[in-house]
């Protein structure tokens, strides 16, 4: 039995069959699968597995009557009954661990992957394109640009080597990190920093009237400092924004600035981020004074084979705008106007990317889709869509159009070294500023 052994050192060791992250949960890895959450139902899958392993190579048990082939066909079918058995444990175990998502969740994911007439992001791509349509005739700018889905770009912010010693100090992070049970179940997806959207699934969303509420409710985040307790997305958003920011901004401030000034530049605007502005006073956005969004986060899937398949769901970023909620009327804000990006930290194999629909001016012409846009709900505009894939390089910044049809890449992931790390926000445009957030 291989000893156990530290996940992530400097790279991954290719003898890590248990690692240990969130201060506490353990992941084991299972051969021709990939790293698994540690239940009961996975120590039962192993054990079996091991068990009929040894009963396949013991001579002792393999003396009856019969050829070689047919005795091991023999065993070979008991394995692979028990193995079934034991892998419906752990779907059900996942299935019960994790309120919205699991291995449930991944499969239903794959009707999602692609776009048509009826997939959400279809009608969501159209809301967003009207919205910012009338948002720019209201200012008197022109409109031709946004008929079409503009590609994202990608910007150099690092060379290798950075982007090798942040996803090393990334990984020396691990027991931080925060596994995102309510999304992955036992699958091996993580997030280093606080995403609104992926915590308290079972408590109020960070609405500015619940915020208003947590911010006197849990006034002491003892009990969610790092070692105590376990990283997992059932941590309340309040409490963990307040810790990963400062952790955030001791280990990565450069690495921030250069990601500000990079986003500046490419948007020709002033760029700032939302967690910023947290108990300061400047009059401009008070109510961001008040309360505190996450810093741009790190997301993190480690080597499964489930990411082989189109697991990642096609969709549009900005379906809600807190900052926009936030700030109600104290700010002039363009609810079409948004804009995503993500930088590339580790890539899992070469053809690693994003994937993402572009508007395809020979299968639908411009007259065809503002026709289109003029009824979202009943939009037919799955045809206009074609599928492409932005291959990542480690170290450069994808940006693009929150509007934007995309959704992660599937990738061969057949080493336990196969991962991706990728720092990613979201942006408002408010009062001539694009403000980032997590």
């Amino acid at each position: 039995m291989v000893a156990y052994t530290s996940l992530f050192s400097t790279a991954m060791p290719s003898t890590a069959w248990i690692f240990e992250c969130c201060s506490g949960l353990k992941f084991v890895y299972i051969p021709f699968l990939g790293y698994t959450l540690v239940t009961w139902a996975v120590l039962i899958v192993l054990s079996l597995f091991l068990l009929l392993y040894c009963c396949c190579c013991t001579p002792a048990l393999l003396r009856w009557g019969g050829g070689f082939f047919q005795r091991r066909a023999v065993l070979l079918a008991v394995m692979i009954v028990f193995l079934s058995a034991g892998v419906k444990l752990v779907f059900d175990s996942w299935k019960e661990d994790a309120v919205k998502g699991g291995v449930q969740g991944w499969l239903n994911a794959l009707s999602m992957a692609t776009v048509d007439d009826y997939s959400p992001s279809t009608r969501h791509w159209c809301h967003s394109t009207v919205n910012l349509w009338r948002e720019l005739e209201a200012s008197g700018q022109g409109q031709n640009e946004i008929i079409r889905a503009t590609a994202p770009r990608q910007v150099k912010i690092l060379d290798e080597d950075e982007a090798a010693r942040i996803a090393s100090k990334v990984r020396s992070k691990r027991d931080n990190w925060i596994h995102m049970n309510e999304r992955a179940g036992g699958l091996p997806v993580f997030m280093y920093g606080t995403y609104w959207m992926y915590l308290a699934f079972d408590k109020p969303w960070p609405s500015k009237r619940n915020m208003k509420l947590l911010r006197h409710k849990y006034k002491d985040i003892g009990n969610m400092t790092h070692g105590k307790g376990r990283m997992t997305s059932n941590m309340e958003y309040g409490s963990s924004v307040k810790l990963y920011n400062q952790e955030l901004r001791e280990e990565f401030g450069d690495l921030y600035e250069k990601v500000k000034e990079s986003l500046k530049e490419e948007l020709g605007g002033e760029v700032v981020f939302a967690a910023d502005y947290f108990g300061k006073e400047n009059g401009e956005f008070r109510n961001l004074e008040k309360y505190e969004f996450g810093l741009p986060g790190f997301n993190l899937v480690i080597s499964h084979r489930v990411f082989e398949q189109e697991v990642f769901q096609a969709h549009v970023d900005g379906s809600w705008n807190p900052i926009i909620d936030f700030l109600g009327r104290d700010a002039k804000c363009w609810t079409g106007n948004r804009v995503t990006f993500t930088m590339s930290i580790e890539s899992a194999g070469r053809d690693a990317g994003l994937d993402y629909w572009d508007i395809d001016n020979e299968a639908c012409d411009e007259t065809y889709v503002r026709e289109q846009l003029n009824d979202c709900d009943n939009a037919r505009l799955g045809k206009c869509f074609e599928k492409k894939r932005l291959v990542y390089k480690p170290g450069h910044m994808v940006i693009h159009r929150g509007s934007l049809i995309h959704a992660v890449g599937n990738v061969p992931m057949t080493n336990n070294d196969d991962n991706r790390i990728t720092l990613q926000a979201f942006s408002v445009f408010c009062n001539d500023k694009w403000i980032f957030f997590f």
